[in-house]
């Protein structure tokens, strides 16, 4: 099995609740700075980051909004989490991607915000995200820090709403034999 293929079938197997020490990433103060600017922030939005580690997205939210972080090496467990917010920004652990994107679909009124590997973003988990009320607003793609040894990340951004520009493609319904080129 080729290096790839066992870190792929690790993240596929992987229980919700196992962590390993790869989901303990911290993202550097620019690259956050860079990634909120992104995001659709409203004057008066509420903004959680859920995994703050070291604070590089709570210390660079905007100023003027209501402001919260969990972080469960601090005592304060995303998953216990119950106040509503405008907005959920942070770089996640990758190992709880669908444990982590239900709650957020249960606290967020407009969207959220996350770092991701780009295959962790299936069709499966936007259909599911879909059927919450969820739709992208964007996908970045960068690359990695350097210390970070990592593979093609993206930022994320989802919003309650209307789909925008973006959309899955449904399966043919028949065998599709030719692929017919358009100019």
């Amino acid at each position: 099995m080729s290096g790839l293929s066992r870190v792929m079938s690790s993240i596929r197997y992987r229980t919700d609740e196992e962590t390993t020490e790869a989901d303990i990433v911290y993202t550097p103060q620019g690259l956050a700075r860079q990634l909120i600017a992104e995001v659709p922030i409203e004057e008066g939005d509420v903004l959680l980051d859920p995994f703050a580690g070291d604070d590089a997205f709570f210390a660079n939210f905007p100023e003027g909004h209501v402001r919260d972080w969990c972080e469960i090496q601090r005592g304060r467990d995303f998953y216990r989490h119950t106040e509503r917010c405008d907005w959920i920004i942070t770089n996640p652990p990758f190992s709880q991607v669908n444990r982590i994107l239900d709650h957020t679909t249960s606290l967020c009124r407009k969207g959220f915000a996350y770092l991701l590997p780009s295959f962790a973003v299936t069709t499966p988990r936007l259909r599911r995200m879909a059927h919450a009320g969820f739709n992208i607003h964007s996908i970045i793609f960068f690359d990695a820090p350097k210390a970070w040894d990592s593979f093609q990340l993206c930022w994320l951004i989802m919003h309650r709403g209307d789909a925008s520009n973006a959309r899955l493609l449904d399966q043919p319904s028949g065998r599709q034999t030719t692929l017919d080129v358009l100019d």
